[in-house]
């Protein structure tokens, strides 16, 4: 038995290659433009440069703790 999705994409690639066929370029546009929303396509992130301003001074105080831990664990090897 499909699931919901599978069935969604069937009916969405069948409403494509219908619409084709119709010649009706702008439902087949759309049937195409649900189905990259649907393998969310459009949501790929851009990662944003993490800045110090963006955190607070606990977050700071945290980060500089962390990598003085590190430093003496490279440095005692």
């Amino acid at each position: 038995m499909k699931s919901f999705d599978e069935n969604i994409i069937e009916d969405l690639e069948h409403i494509y290659t219908l619409a084709l066929e119709k010649g009706n370029l702008v439902v087949a546009l759309k049937a195409k433009e649900l189905l990259a929303k649907h393998i969310n396509f459009f949501n790929v992130s851009i990662q944003k440069k993490l800045s110090l301003a963006d955190l607070k001074d606990e977050d700071i105080q945290r980060l500089m703790d962390e990598i003085k831990e590190l430093l003496a664990k490279k440095t005692k090897k």
